[in-house]
Order: C-alpha cells, then structure tokens, then sequence
C-alpha cells in the first residue's frame, strides 16, 4: 500500500484529536498546571486540592464536548461517541433529544478515574517538566468514557471501585473495574448516513 492510499488516523484525546489547536493548548495549560503543582507540593510538603481539581475539570472537556465547533451536540450522553451499556442505551433513547447533555439517571463515568489519570501525570517525569507532549500521550491512553445508569455506577461503588483501579491492575485494560462489577458495555453507535 502507497502512502498516498493510507488513511489517516487521528491521535484522540477523549473526543478530540490531538492535533486540534485547542488540544494542544489544553495540554499546555495541564503541562503547566502540572509542573507548578508537581514543584510546589514538593516545596510545602502538602496536596493543593484546588489546583488538582482544576486539571481534572479540563479534563471533561476532552470527553463531554464535540470538537466540531458547527455541530450544537453535547456528547456527554451520546451513544454515538461513548462506549455505554445497554440500560444507559435505554435511558437515552427514552430521553428529549433537546435535553440530551442533562440526562437524570445516568452517569458520564471515565474508564480510568480522573484522579488516577492525574496522579499518573504527576509521577511522570516529563509531565512534571512541564511537557504538553507527555501529557498528551498520557491523555490519548487513558481518558475514556463509559455512559453508565446510576444502578451501574452504585455496582462500582460496591466494589470499592469508584476512584480506582481493581487490585493489581496492570495499566493496560482500560475497562478492568466494568469487568470486576460485571458491568457489560458495547462500542460506540454508528451513525446511519
């Protein structure tokens, strides 16, 4: 096959592809915030929530919003763009195609837990220098959605595994804690065109 023949793929991060412009500034912006937390946590001796708590609501908007800025979709719930199960499917199609971003009964769940997906960027070396490009490949692994009900999610919870990983989890099965409570998912839909 020619290089010409070859298709494309677009490095994702959540729902945007790397190279977005607003992906890439986004990851700065982490890149940033991550060296100063990273350095001055070291310096204190103590956590600064809010700050960690920023980096994890930027985080969202790789996987709650569409790239497209044409488009009026919000893909917090969408069947389109998030693995989801088949009683959040249910939900969905039950719900207002106007109210689509505020859906009562489910959950905008990330396979890997935001908190940890954080602390993997601050025990990075290069993150912790205050690379967007170490960011970035850490993003493109690990932030992935799973559209769950809030029953789905209390299963989680029973397990202990609502902010984390199951015991011996070996960074690879993004999807290990749907395993361990059972939860089945399916792909994304395609759209009819």
């Amino acid at each position: 096959m020619t290089t010409k023949n070859k298709k494309h793929i677009s490095v994702m991060i959540g729902l945007w592809p790397a190279e977005h412009p607003r992906t890439v500034r986004r990851c700065q912006v982490i890149a940033e915030q991550i060296k100063f937390i990273y350095e001055y946590e070291r310096e204190i001796g103590d956590r600064i929530n809010r700050e960690r708590d920023e980096i994890k609501r930027m985080l969202d908007a790789f996987t709650r919003d569409l790239h497209d800025t044409r488009s009026i979709e919000v893909a917090t719930y969408s069947e389109f763009h998030h693995k989801h199960t088949a009683a959040a499917l249910r939900v969905i199609s039950e719900a207002s195609t106007k109210h689509r971003y505020a859906i009562r009964g489910l959950r905008h769940e990330h396979a890997v837990p935001r908190g940890m997906i954080l602390d993997m960027m601050l025990n990075d070396p290069d993150c912790r220098c205050g690379s967007a490009g170490a960011v970035s490949r850490i993003l493109s692994k690990y932030l992935h959605v799973i559209v769950v009900t809030k029953r789905e999610d209390r299963k989680l919870s029973s397990k202990g595994l609502m902010s984390k990983m199951p015991d011996g989890w070996n960074g690879e099965d993004l999807f290990a804690r749907y395993d361990v409570a059972k939860i089945k998912y399916r792909e994304p839909l395609a759209r009819d065109k």
